[in-house]
């Protein structure tokens, strides 16, 4: 894995390429280590560009989890791909770190609605996606907005078209 650290206001970005495991488990707690003594605030550790996540090393979040959180620190994990996000899942790990889909949601958005279900689990508690209903998630709350998908908003509804707007050719 190549590890990559930027900085966003008062915010440590890691930024994690290729492959996450065990050879990587010494580098990745060197890193973090050194973060932590600099007095790194809020660390984002970046898993977007993660192609494959070791079971085994899902124990260095949680280590690096109570590491920050028990000095008043704030980590976060950014991981929308799907092999990467399956294997956080399996560990339980959105539970215990907030989990965003992406790095500007995890600095500006913190109260937003974080560890989102799945799709299809969405789906499945408001009907189908047919039924017009979506899901709204804000903050603590889940409210239900009835009203068109906004991709066949108007779909099989008959409208008149105002006469400027039908051609005649003759």
């Amino acid at each position: 894995m190549y590890l990559e650290k930027r900085q966003i206001h008062q915010t440590t970005v890691l930024d994690c390429y290729g492959r996450f495991d065990e050879d990587d488990h010494d580098p990745f707690m060197n890193v973090f280590e050194t973060l932590h003594s600099e007095g790194c605030n809020h660390l984002i550790i970046n898993l977007t560009s993660i192609y494959q996540l070791d079971a085994k090393v899902i124990h260095l979040l949680r280590f690096a989890h109570e590491y920050f959180t028990t000095s008043s620190r704030q980590l976060t994990l950014v991981c929308p791909l799907t092999a990467a996000r399956r294997e956080l899942d399996l560990a339980e790990i959105p539970s215990l770190i907030p989990t965003y889909v992406s790095v500007y949601d995890s600095i500006h958005r913190r109260s937003a609605t974080v560890n989102k279900p799945a799709l299809k689990a969405v789906f499945q508690n408001s009907g189908s996606p047919e039924s017009g209903q979506a899901p709204l998630q804000t903050g603590e709350h889940e409210t239900e907005k009835e009203g068109p998908d906004l991709e066949t908003a108007g779909v099989g509804q008959e409208t008149t078209q105002p006469e400027w707007c039908s051609s005649t050719t003759g």
